[in-house]
């Protein structure tokens, strides 16, 4: 074997072990990539999570849906209504992602605002 085929070799596993090691026991922030199914890119790209196959994403960020009761409302007493609150998250997005116990799935739970 070439000295250089050796090297090679040695880099290639370097970048490999790197990969692998990758610190996921605390919070990340990653890039929303696609909206349908939420997927986010996590380390600079070198992983991809998707709902419902590698992460999960909490409800608060899909949608908040329900019932609003108004009293005394200009003399016609009580309202029932039902509402729902949209969150939309957008491509290009950044949200914070916390890793489960054996950090192979993520939780995608809040969405960062990137203007403060």
């Amino acid at each position: 074997m070439n000295h250089d085929a050796m090297n090679y070799d040695v880099e290639l596993g370097k970048l490999f072990k790197d990969r692998e090691n990758q610190d996921v026991d605390e919070a990340i922030i990653g890039d929303i990539i696609k909206t349908n199914p939420i997927t986010v890119s996590l380390f600079n790209g070198q992983a991809i999570y998707t709902d419902g196959v590698n992460c999960y994403v909490c409800e608060s960020l899909k949608s908040i849906k329900g019932t609003i009761i108004l009293d005394n409302i200009a003399d016609h007493g009580t309202i029932t209504t039902g509402f729902t609150i949209t969150r939309d998250l957008n491509i290009g997005d950044e949200v914070v992602c916390i890793p489960t116990a054996n950090g192979q799935k993520y939780i995608i739970v809040e969405k960062v605002d990137k203007n403060i």
